[in-house]
């Protein structure tokens, strides 16, 4: 049943010792990014010291393994290669236009935190859910698409955006409280959800603590079990912390590990996002940046997945290294009746870059 709804409401341990963790062909992985050299020289001249930029490298290394990535070296060299061959898509405009005609805000108090949404448009609810250490404002490439058609709920999850900061550490299943404590806040019954990476995980939690609650389900650039260990997460937020003190290596990070080179190598949106990260307006504390990490160490779903009932589709992106199509494919053979489609020419922020067809894959879905 829908309701529609009108509100008024880290140590430096050194390179080698981070990349002999991984064990044996962890090296034949990142040989993949050998033809990203381009980017990599581009780096480079932003990050001036030595220290910055094999920390960079690093990071890279250990964003891999966080992803559970299970695809081979040749599928990483195939993928790498092919990006480079690709024209740049229209990427969404970066400008807050499209999201400042908003219908309602403001806060609700959901397991003792405070969490802040938006609703927009009209129709069946949609529910969007962020992905790790992003805020609601992460949503503007398909908002304005999504609220001509459905009433689109977006908040931000503890830790992150306008939200409450969380006082202790939480699990993937506290936040899927959270998204139905601000169900049951707006007085929804049930909403179609919608969840990219993180925000996938919270998403199936969701749908399998609370059948009658999801409609349908899109879960977009996501895993359903992660192996990374915490100690190893650990040590890389200390590294961090001691090499990032003016907030340019995760924003770098960023464009090296969710967009294809091709669209890295756009002069202008490189500018605008590292913009845009190295100066957020709601920023996010290495500890509750490390809070949500650690919800996502404890995360297994997988054999649980069979347990959701909603209709169900899988986003991937042919050319994601972080969550890369064999993740989905594993997702879509576990919950019945799942569909699967694996979008050409987008990385792990496909929603955003190539956010057409992304678009174009939810709507024909939410409208079956």
């Amino acid at each position: 049943m829908t309701k529609k709804m009108s509100i008024n409401l880290m140590e430096n341990p050194g390179a080698s010792s981070e990349v002999s963790m991984f064990g044996e062909g962890w090296s034949q992985r990142i040989h993949g990014l050998h033809s990203r050299a381009k980017l990599r020289s581009t780096l480079a001249g932003r990050i001036k010291n030595k220290a910055k930029m094999k920390a960079v490298m690093v990071i890279l290394v250990i964003t891999f393994f966080i992803s559970c990535t299970t695809n081979s070296p040749q599928e990483i060299n195939e993928a790498t290669d092919k990006s480079l061959e690709l024209e740049l898509s229209k990427p969404a405009d970066l400008s807050n236009e499209q999201i400042e005609d908003k219908m309602s805000t403001g806060y609700v108090t959901v397991n003792d935190q405070e969490l802040y949404y938006e609703v927009h448009g009209t129709g069946e609810p949609l529910i969007l859910i962020c992905g790790l250490s992003m805020d609601l404002t992460a949503h503007m490439a398909y908002l304005p698409i999504l609220s001509e058609q459905f009433q689109v709920i977006i908040f931000d999850n503890r830790d992150a955006g306008r939200s409450s900061k969380a006082k202790s550490p939480y699990t993937i299943a506290d936040m899927a409280e959270d998204t139905v404590g601000l169900m049951d806040a707006l007085g929804l019954e049930s909403a179609h959800v919608l969840g990219g990476s993180m925000g996938g995980t919270i998403a199936q939690e969701l749908a399998i603590r609370y059948p009658d609650r999801v409609n349908k389900l899109i879960l977009s650039a996501t895993i359903s079990k992660a192996t990374l260990t915490l100690d190893s997460f650990t040590t890389l937020m200390k590294f961090i912390k001691k090499h990032d003190q003016n907030n340019e290596i995760i924003p770098l990070m960023t464009l090296l590990t969710t967009m294809t080179v091709s669209f890295s190598e756009n002069e202008e949106m490189v500018k605008q996002i590292i913009g845009m990260s190295k100066n957020p307006p709601y920023p996010q504390s290495f500890d509750a940046l490390a809070r949500q990490v650690e919800a996502i160490l404890g995360f297994d779903a997988l054999d649980r997945l069979p347990m959701i009932k909603a209709p169900t589709l899988v986003l991937a992106a042919d050319q994601d290294i972080l969550t890369p199509p064999s993740e989905a494919r594993k997702i879509e053979a576990a919950i019945p009746g799942a569909e699967l489609q694996i979008l050409e020419g987008g990385g792990h922020g496909f929603m955003f870059e190539i956010s057409e067809k992304s678009n174009k894959a939810i709507i024909e879905f939410l409208n079956k």
